[in-house]
């Protein structure tokens, strides 16, 4: 699904839609229960645009929130997400 999702347009194409729809100065409540993975599309999006040091920046985060909603609701289920940001974080960290 991933990839489909991001072979649908040029990646700075893409970027650049995704940034508009739902960028700085979108109102985030209307996305409330999917800002982690919005921003989680942001970072692969950024990665894949040549971006890396934004896009480790943006899974940091992403890692971050991720780890704070697990502690609060055990039956997250979004491990897939999760394990990817994790080895996405370790890749980029070790090419920087």
């Amino acid at each position: 699904m991933r990839e489909g999702f991001l072979k649908a347009l040029d990646i700075q194409d893409h970027l650049k839609m995704y940034q508009t729809l739902f960028g700085p100065g979108v109102d985030s409540k209307i996305y409330r229960d999917n800002e982690i993975l919005r921003d989680f599309w942001l970072a692969t999006l950024l990665e894949r645009a040549g971006k890396t040091s934004e896009a480790l920046t943006t899974y940091r985060q992403v890692k971050t929130r991720f780890d704070e909603e697990k502690s609060k609701n055990s039956s997250m289920n979004r491990e897939n997400y999760i394990e990817v940001t994790e080895a996405t974080i370790r890749r980029l960290s070790a090419a920087h």
